[in-house]
């Protein structure tokens, strides 16, 4: 809560006046103890005379006379009073409302309506109550501070060691440096942006880094996900980041190993690294089969190749696109339509295949051992055996011709 003193401040001031002349009195008294109950009388009544006239002239002169009869008083009062009167007029303690605030410095205005330029740089900066601190951005113009400090010798200038803002309760408005929001961002604006509900606001001050990699923040978009740390002023309710880290995910291919398959879900192993790969909306194809295949025809032990988004600092891949490397092995009956030299043309059904078979152990039915692909003739059926590198494409690994002789 911020505590208005606007129509306060001079019954704050006049308080203090009050106080200062009390303790004028009190300290000349003191002086005088030990003198008959007149002069003990006698030295309180012009030590009072004495506060309040340097409560007086702690801003202007007074009228000659007055200084006159005053310092022929002082001559005559012992040291102790002399320190009480320089130690009063020269204040280390001031009380002030602020008009404005720069850097670590502070324009305000003290009781007598006079400017002072308070140097904040190595304060310690607290609230109204207990030990709570609050930093620069938490002073607002028209707040009362009271400071402590070492005042130039016209006053006008202030530098501050404590400077305590009256107008902040304490514990409850403040929250430290140190607060962080994280989620998506949404609502990007000229210097700020949404997490939640919450507006996190930047200044020249703020850093930023995308994926680690420092950034400013035209990087940002919306949709990205961020973690804002910072600080909320004291009203509890603006919030500024000192420092914004965007994670994006990174397109990226990988060529591995399939571990494990738990519904849509892959593990697979690439590089000795493990990736959990999420194929709920990916493209699953294999090396020599026309169109999609399922998910379910993959198996452990085939070689994947895995394109897709990974999200920063993770092993996590969604994948868009995965082709199961591992060709098909497959079985054909067909009709041979030529052979030209290890190459043979074979139709079944409506799909007319190239078979290549260099590699191919070829035999007969009815006949024992092997037999030369020349001995293969146009119209014989034949049965191929071997891996499908195409939709229409065999690399054989054996061939037999199911023609007898």
């Amino acid at each position: 809560m911020r505590i208005s003193f606007s129509s306060k401040f001079s019954k704050l001031l006049a308080v203090v006046a009050i106080g200062a002349v009390a303790a004028g009195s009190a300290a000349f008294a003191k002086a005088d103890h030990g003198g008959d109950n007149g002069n003990r009388g006698r030295g309180h009544g012009n030590g009072q005379t004495v506060a309040q006239n340097i409560a007086q002239n702690s801003r202007h002169d007074g009228d000659d006379e007055a200084n006159e009869q005053e310092l022929e008083h002082m001559n005559q009062v012992n040291n102790a009073k002399v320190v009480v009167n320089v130690k009063f007029r020269i204040s280390r303690n001031l009380l002030a409302q602020v008009s404005s605030v720069s850097g670590t410095t502070i324009t305000a205005k003290d009781g007598n309506g006079l400017n002072v330029s308070i140097n904040a740089a190595n304060a310690k900066l607290m609230a109204r109550r207990g030990n709570t601190t609050i930093t620069m951005a938490d002073i607002q113009a028209n707040d009362v501070l009271q400071v402590t400090g070492d005042p130039s010798t016209d006053g006008s200038t202030f530098v501050a060691t404590l400077v305590r803002d009256l107008s902040l309760k304490g514990t409850r408005n403040i929250v430290p440096v140190g607060s962080t929001f994280t989620g998506t961002i949404s609502g990007l604006s000229t210097n700020s942006f949404v997490i939640g509900t919450q507006v996190i606001l930047t200044n020249a001050s703020t850093t930023f880094t995308k994926n680690g990699t420092a950034a400013t923040f035209a990087d940002l978009a919306n949709g990205q996900q961020a973690t804002a740390t910072g600080a909320f002023d004291a009203t509890h309710t603006n919030f500024t980041a000192t420092s914004v880290a965007v994670t994006v995910p990174t397109n990226v291919t990988i060529v591995g190993s399939l571990t494990g398959v738990s519904g849509t879900t892959l593990t697979v192993t690439s590089n000795s690294i493990v990736f959990t790969v999420n194929a709920a909306s990916a493209v699953v194809t294999r090396t020599g089969v026309a169109g999609n295949v399922a998910l379910t025809t993959l198996s452990n032990g085939d070689t994947l190749s895995v394109t897709g988004s990974q999200a920063f600092g993770t092993n996590n891949i969604t994948a868009t696109t995965i082709n199961d490397q591992n060709l098909l092995t497959v079985t054909i009956n067909g009709t041979l339509n030529s052979v030209s030299g290890n190459t043979l043309s074979v139709t079944s059904g409506t799909t007319t295949y190239t078979v290549d078979a260099t590699s191919a152990a070829v035999t007969r039915t009815g006949v024992t051992g092997s037999v030369a692909l020349s001995t293969l003739v146009a119209g014989n059926t034949l049965q191929i055996t071997g891996s499908q590198t195409s939709p229409t494409a065999i690399t054989a690994t054996a061939v037999l011709d199911q023609t007898a002789i």
